[in-house]
């Protein structure tokens, strides 16, 4: 479970990387850098958001504690959604928001700074869509028991699902929603796959989970802040919207974790 976690956070932190190499200003004479292209046809013109959804990431290494916040837009009537993270350096101190579009099998990031609107292209992993993937909801039931447990997270009620190895323990607690957020930030989920998994007609959304690492002694939770009913809209037009080549596409799937490098090979 502990992987799901950490594929679902290096997605962000690639294209946040992208991101940052498509505004260094060493580019050739249109402004792009070796590597990358427009790609301001491949994207939609608009995203729209209704509702904002507040996490915080809290981790626990040999008794150092951190801890991040993370925003995520959706929207009931979109196939995608957005994971917006303050990016703050010595010389930023900026917000990147990336959106996750399932229909285009793309995410793209946003970034604005020092005046200047940059968007960058990565293609989803195709992995997603198959049975061995990280997200796959069947997997998850395989593993995860529910407990009976219920209990109210910021008025939604929720259930509770464990699973337990000689690795480690993971608790999670869930809701059904109205939108399809998926049970990670990353995952969209099917109507059949929900009833499979957990015999529910409706997206499942987790509001807490807690891990522990029994080797490592390593501590980790997700702890929903804040559901608020909220609009975002981001103009793609207002962005120069950068994309890889193949090269640099290539450069990209060596950073997938081993398994996902084998499916988008799969479905080059």
């Amino acid at each position: 479970m502990r992987k799901l976690i950490i594929c679902s956070l290096l997605v962000g932190c690639m294209a946040f990387g992208f991101t940052s190499y498509a505004q260094d200003p060493q580019g050739d004479a249109y402004g792009y850098r070796a590597g990358l292209r427009d790609a301001s046809s491949e994207v939609r013109d608009n995203y729209n958001f209704d509702l904002m959804l507040l996490y915080e990431f809290v981790s626990q290494t040999q008794g150092r504690k951190e801890s991040t916040e993370l925003k995520y837009w959706v929207n009931k009537k979109h196939p995608y959604f957005a994971a917006e993270i303050p990016e703050r350096t010595e010389d930023t101190n900026t917000e990147v928001v990336t959106v996750f579009d399932h229909d285009k099998e793309q995410m793209v990031s946003f970034s604005e700074d020092r005046g200047n609107k940059r968007a960058m292209v990565l293609p989803l992993d195709p992995s997603q869509k198959k049975k061995k993937d990280l997200f796959d909801e069947e997997a998850f039931n395989r593993r995860f028991k529910a407990t009976g447990k219920t209990r109210k997270i910021n008025n939604y009620k929720c259930e509770e699902y464990i699973a337990e190895d000689d690795e480690g323990k993971v608790s999670v607690w869930l809701t059904e929603v109205e939108f399809e957020i998926g049970i990670l930030p990353g995952s969209m989920q099917k109507k059949e796959e929900i009833k499979k998994a957990f015999g529910k007609d409706k997206p499942v959304l987790f509001m807490e989970m807690s891990f522990e690492d029994k080797t490592s002694g390593e501590k980790g939770q997700i702890i929903i802040k804040d559901i608020e009913k909220s609009e975002k809209e981001i103009s793609s037009t207002d962005y120069r919207v950068l994309g890889l080549d193949k090269e640099m596409y290539d450069e990209f799937k060596k950073m997938l974790p081993e398994q996902e490098q084998e499916n988008q090979t799969e479905n080059d």
